[in-house]
């Protein structure tokens, strides 16, 4: 349930963390005016700048956004053998694997855990198709 939006979240972060606009910028590479319109709430971020943000500042992109989640960032797991196969499906493995390393798709990851596999690739085939139909306008 989305709970607060990402000004609300920015500015809480900053608070938390003692940082300032510029900081934030130097830790994502984004824009200091880009920051400053995220931040007053000009501007809502698109979903690949809430990833970067999310990344940059080591917090979870969905509560970011404002999603009653923890802020702590998800530890995703993945096929890398360390992990001792957690997915036992290769094509479950693979999809994951998107998910995972895929800036657009990651957000979606985080939702989908619960998901079974073909609701995962449901997801993911719509989320494609969005992006082409955007394509095409």
């Amino acid at each position: 349930m989305k709970t607060s939006n990402t000004s609300e979240r920015l500015k809480e972060l900053m608070a938390l963390k003692g940082l300032r606009q510029i900081d934030i910028a130097e830790k994502t590479g984004l824009g200091k005016s880009a920051i400053s319109q995220y931040v007053s709430g000009k501007i809502t971020p698109k979903q690949d700048k809430v990833y970067i943000l999310a990344e940059g500042l080591n917090v979870s992109p969905t509560w970011l956004m404002g999603y009653d989640v923890p802020m702590e960032k998800e530890t995703i797991p993945t096929t890398e053998p360390q992990n001792n196969g957690y997915y036992t499906d290769p094509e479950t493995a693979e999809l994951a694997e998107k998910l995972r390393t895929d800036p657009d798709m990651r957000i979606l990851f985080s939702a989908a855990k619960d998901l079974t596999p073909e609701e995962m690739q449901q997801a993911a085939d719509y989320v494609n198709y969005l992006k082409i139909k955007g394509r095409n306008k």
